[in-house]
């Protein structure tokens, strides 16, 4: 079942389909482009420092039959994409979420009815994402919106300086999903700990040191000097990747990774004992995470 899959992560979808394959993912991780409109290339002394690691950069292209898919697939996303057509957002941005907007359809045709969706994504196009998943998914089926904060990066001088990601989290069915938030504690504050030594004011016992999460995770981003910098951009780190895969399936469940890039999701799922599937259109992509895996 582990695989490693160098492909445009649509033709994998439609090959599942003609194949008249059954399987069905609880747990799916999409960390796609953000809609930087940069082309990113590797920083590391395996490869060369100039070989593209993927390219983030969309045009005003011809979508007729990326929206011929769109309409077959999730027909009641056409009139949505319509009127975002009618100048609010630049055209190359209309490229970009119809070009996702098909791959999550496909995601949450292969979810699993107990199964999860974590879209990871950024505030330039968070909120255009939220509606197309709120189309697919169904309103009621958002569980939340986290907060990935992290201190790394340069400081703003124009604008506030840009900290923290976003992970959408939906869920196939309202209930009875896989979640498991006993398995990802966080510390309490040292003012709660404080507190419970007080018996008068105390409302958790002292030695209560972790409690249950929240939307807001702190989790250090990859530093240049980090061990297991593997040098491919956008990178992510275990922890993140670790906190989703022990929260959000079980030790049977098959994890889905359909853009893997370097391959972390690969990598924890299989340290956590899951089976998984990483798939990448960047050959330098599969590259470095055979690398990694191996």
């Amino acid at each position: 079942m582990n695989q490693l899959i160098h492909s445009d992560n649509l033709d994998f979808f439609n090959q599942l389909a003609l194949t008249g394959s059954s399987i069905k993912f609880d747990l799916v991780y999409l960390d796609p482009p953000f809609y930087t409109q940069r082309v990113f290339k590797t920083q590391s002394a395996r490869l060369t420092p100039s070989e593209i690691g993927f390219s983030d950069v969309w045009h005003d292209t011809d979508l007729s039959s990326e929206q011929i898919a769109l309409t077959q697939i999730a027909p009641r996303l056409t009139s949505l994409f319509i009127s975002w057509n009618d100048n609010i957002i630049p055209k190359s941005a209309i490229t970009y979420l119809t070009h996702l907007a098909i791959r999550i359809a496909h995601c949450h045709e292969r979810i699993s009815d107990r199964g999860n969706l974590f879209l990871h994504c950024d505030p330039t196009m968070s909120h255009y994402l939220k509606v197309i998943c709120d189309y697919l998914f169904g309103y009621g089926h958002f569980r939340n919106e986290i907060v990935w904060r992290y201190s790394t990066g340069g400081a703003g001088k124009r604008v506030l300086a840009k900290k923290h990601d976003i992970i959408f989290w939906y869920s196939k069915s309202k209930t009875g999903s896989i979640f498991h938030p006993e398995r990802i504690p966080e510390p309490r504050a040292e003012k709660a700990l404080l507190r419970a030594q007080n018996p008068k004011g105390a409302r958790i016992d002292p030695d209560n040191t972790t409690k249950l999460p929240s939307d807001v995770w702190e989790i250090p981003a990859l530093n240049p000097m980090a061990i297991e910098r593997s040098g491919y951009p956008t990178q992510k780190p275990e922890a993140l990747l670790e906190r989703i895969i022990l929260g959000w399936s079980e030790p049977e469940s098959i994890i889905l990774d359909p853009c893997c890039g370097s391959g972390t999701t690969c990598i924890v799922a299989r340290k956590l004992g899951r089976n998984w599937i990483g798939i990448d259109s960047s050959p330098v992509a599969i590259e470095v995470a055979s690398l990694r895996l191996k």
